[in-house]
């Protein structure tokens, strides 16, 4: 039996989601937030695109991955 972490079914699974969904501008971005989460790079990332200013949370899906940067690279 195959285990893979859940983190990666959670992006592939937003990942082909996007992609019905998403117009191609905002798909590039997600595509660029699963890779900065696989990098564990995410809190880095979404430091640098998201404030005050920015668009609402619910237009970026893996926003929540954030918090993973800080963990995976402690643990």
């Amino acid at each position: 039996m195959v285990y893979v972490p859940a983190g990666f079914v959670v992006v592939v699974a937003t990942l082909v989601a996007g992609w019905f969904l998403l117009l191609p501008r905002d798909y590039a971005q997600l595509g660029e937030s699963a890779i900065a989460q696989a990098l564990c790079a995410a809190n880095f990332f979404f430091g640098r695109h998201t404030g005050y200013f920015d668009g609402p949370a619910e237009e970026q899906p893996l926003l929540h991955t954030w918090s993973l940067g800080g963990e995976e690279r402690i643990g």
